[in-house]
């Protein structure tokens, strides 16, 4: 696992996806990309991902605007009740 690194390019070379990184080029035979969705670019969401899956074959659906709820940890919520959300630097 490998966080706080930009993924510029993804290749296919036989078995291997080759990742091109920031400064280095990896290869690996599974490949995750958590790039997050486009709902929220303040949070440095980006297309990146839904590229890579077309880049792929991947089948990708058309993006609309969704309802979704809102789940804070009780604990946290308590201690504060602006509490919206606990991010990852990923």
């Amino acid at each position: 696992m490998r966080l706080r690194s930009e993924v510029v390019s993804v290749a296919r070379e036989a078995s291997d996806f080759v990742l091109a990184l920031n400064g280095e080029t990896v290869a690996t035979q599974k490949l995750v990309i958590a790039s997050g969705g486009l709902s929220m670019p303040g949070l440095g969401a980006s297309p990146f991902g839904y590229k890579i899956a077309e880049q792929f074959g991947l089948k990708v659906l058309p993006t609309r605007a969704g309802w979704c709820p809102l789940r804070c940890i009780s604990r946290c919520w308590n201690s504060s009740r602006r509490c919206l959300a606990c991010l990852f630097p990923a």
